[in-house]
């Protein structure tokens, strides 16, 4: 009987130590994650409530920051943070009441304390950006991968400079908003008002010529940028 208490014992606190970890920067107003990651990995941020910025910075080093923004009647103790690592990349995500990990659906309401990221990504790594409730705005400068951007907001406003030669593709969407380009660009598909597919720059003129893969003559058809927004607009801006 002894034994088997001690095992209990032991599995509980294995169990307790699992969820620790998971948790991180309950105590703190910030927080901070780096690794290395290789091209073609995907850095993942979900964020409950708040805005998102998005820097390309040189290099293979991905960072995350995050900031806790209380509110009246709030804590900065209400939020805490997970990160996900795996072969092909990492998520991290905001935890909201007795959420315990990324993979943690339960919920507490409307959350309170806001959460501002800015995440600095490398040429050549995917990002995937989700906020329930905030603004995204990304800054790209240069046109060195095919990497896919993509970008969520259940309400909030996407905005993304670019190079003023960037040649790439785009699948935007805004439930309740504008579309607004500095870029010309070739539509493909049928034109709408809240959905737009098309290519920018020199993946414009390949599409034009025929193009139905990622390259022609040799020519990348460059990034792709993946926009979604419930209740917001999406800007394209140029650098």
């Amino acid at each position: 009987m002894r034994r088997t208490t001690t095992i209990i014992a032991c599995i509980a606190l294995a169990a307790f130590g699992a969820t620790a970890n998971a948790q991180e920067g309950r105590d703190d107003v910030s927080f901070s994650w780096s690794r290395v990651l290789a091209a073609g990995s995907t850095i993942t941020v979900r964020n409950g409530s708040g805005p998102i910025h998005v820097r390309e910075v040189t290099g293979d080093r991905v960072e995350v920051r995050a900031t806790k923004i209380a509110r009246s009647r709030t804590s900065i103790r209400d939020v805490a943070f997970d990160v996900q690592e795996s072969p092909t990349g990492a998520t991290v995500c905001t935890l909201y009441g007795r959420q315990t990990s990324c993979r943690d659906n339960r919920t507490s309401g409307a959350p309170r304390v806001l959460v501002e990221f800015t995440v600095l990504v490398p040429p050549g790594v995917d990002a995937d950006m989700l906020t329930n409730n905030g603004g995204i705005d990304v800054r790209l400068t240069s046109n060195q991968s095919d990497a896919t951007l993509t970008l969520s907001s259940g309400s909030g406003t996407l905005r993304v400079a670019l190079p003023s030669d960037f040649r790439g593709r785009i699948d935007a969407q805004t439930g309740q908003g504008r579309l607004r380009s500095e870029f010309e660009m070739q539509v493909v598909g049928r034109l709408d008002a809240h959905h737009l597919t098309a290519m920018i720059g020199n993946a414009a003129a390949a599409v034009t010529a025929g193009a139905t893969s990622t390259s022609v003559a040799g020519s990348r058809l460059g990034p792709l940028l993946r926009l979604r927004t419930g209740r917001g607009d999406i800007e394209l801006r140029k650098n």
